[in-house]
C-alpha cells in the first residue's frame, strides 16, 4: 500500500505490539483512520464487532484463508474505488468485507439493520 503512494499506519508501529483493541480502536476512530484488517473468523467474534461499533470505526476486513501478502495487497488496491464510495456515503460505524476477488460488501449495518 505504501508502495502505491498511500499513507499507511501499522498497529504495532503506532501503539506497540499486543495493544488491546479497547485501547487503540477509539483512538483510531477519533483520528478518523480507516481500519483495514485480515481476519478469517472475525464475524464469529461478537466482542470485536461490538468494539468496532462502539468506537464508531470505519473498518474493512479482508477475508481469505489462503491469500498471500502480495495477493491481499493487490485485492485491496483493486477494491479501493468501492471502499472510497462507502467512505463517502456510509456514516460510521460501518464494517465492510473485502474478498480476494476485490469484491467489497457492507456487513454492518446490513440492509436489515438500516
Amino acid at each position: 500500500m505504501r508502495g502505491a503512494g498511500y499513507s499507511v499506519k501499522v498497529l504495532a508501529e503506532e501503539f506497540g505490539s499486543g495493544t488491546p483493541d479497547l485501547k487503540w480502536l477509539p483512538v483510531a476512530a477519533e483520528k478518523q483512520w480507516v481500519l483495514i484488517g485480515k481476519d478469517d473468523r472475525w464475524r464469529y467474534r461478537s466482542e470485536e464487532k461490538a468494539i468496532l461499533i462502539r468506537a464508531k470505526a470505519r473498518a474493512f476486513i479482508f477475508v481469505s484463508k489462503t491469500a498471500r501478502r502480495e495477493e491481499i495487497a493487490q485485492a485491496i488496491l483493486g477494491a479501493l474505488p468501492r471502499m472510497a464510495q462507502l467512505l463517502a456515503t456510509q456514516p460510521p460505524p460501518f464494517i465492510g468485507r473485502i474478498l480476494l476477488s476485490g469484491y467489497v460488501g457492507l456487513v454492518y449495518p446490513s440492509d436489515s439493520q438500516t
